[in-house]
């Protein structure tokens, strides 16, 4: 009889957990959905006094303003809405949604590799990312990374850091320095596997600062245009110990963890 109450308790339990989280989810959802609507809103108000075709980015007006800075507060929680708000865009040339990509490189902080093919008749170029094969000329990079390259990144740092190290080694460092940019570029899903190396490769702790500072990645972003007036939590110190490093990660990491795909527990 014990066991079937101390069951029946643990399932209650469970169940008010599932519905608490669910609640917290939609709060979520619900308090992005407000924020969009009124940058939205406020874009649209803007726009028959904005040149958006005259310039290669946006205007300043679609970033500088209090709702833009909110959704960029929300940091790698809002992913899952970000993507659906582009991809709706996508479909829409009128709507505002496709802005959203550069929030989406500022959470992420990843850095793509890009090449051209040159025809040897022809002469004509065509864009390439060796990271996805399958990419079909259309789809934004940010979306493809979505849904495939953030799942390729343990892999990806399994290549690059013996490779690294290897180089390093052979004193070879312009090629060492290449592959440490790959590292650094693999963004925000890479962190848990830096920790892991901290002490047998210090350098490393310089990527973290980087991944965790409010700083934009180079790649993807109009210059300037996603400054915020208010700045995000601190993250890690360039001039941190690795044990530091590792405590801050210990206090931090859940802020940094993707909506529906938790860190790996350590090994």
């Amino acid at each position: 009889m014990k066991a079937s109450k101390l069951f029946l308790t643990f399932s209650l339990a469970t169940v008010a957990w599932a519905s608490v989280a669910h609640a917290a989810d939609e709060a979520s959802t619900n308090d992005f959905e407000r924020v969009y609507q009124a940058w939205d809103a406020l874009i649209e108000q803007k726009k028959s006094i904005l040149e958006i075709s005259s310039t290669k980015h946006p205007p300043e007006a679609f970033f500088t303003n209090e709702y833009y800075h909110a959704m960029a507060e929300m940091g790698v929680q809002a992913l899952p809405l970000l993507i659906g708000k582009i991809e709706q865009g996508g479909k829409n040339p009128d709507s505002n949604a496709k802005w959203l990509k550069y929030l989406v490189s500022r959470a992420i902080k990843t850095q793509t590799e890009y090449a051209y093919l040159v025809d040897k008749t022809t002469g004509e170029r065509e864009l390439i990312f060796p990271e996805y094969p399958e990419w079909d000329g259309k789809e934004d990079l940010r979306i493809l990374w979505w849904k495939k390259g953030r799942f390729r990144v343990d892999d990806r740092f399994a290549e690059f850091y013996p490779q690294w190290r290897k180089l390093r080694k052979d004193k070879n460092s312009a090629e060492a320095e290449k592959v440490y940019k790959k590292i650094k570029g693999l963004g925000i899903p890479v962190l848990p596997y830096l920790m892991e190396k901290l002490d047998e490769s210090p350098e490393l702790v310089a990527v973290v600062a980087y991944l965790t500072s409010d700083s934009v990645a180079p790649t993807w972003a109009p210059p300037g245009a996603l400054s915020l007036s208010v700045p995000l939590p601190a993250g890690v110190s360039p001039t941190a110990s690795p044990a530091e490093c590792r405590a801050w990660w210990q206090a931090n990491k859940k802020r940094y963890e993707l909506p529906g795909q938790p860190f790996p527990a350590k090994k």
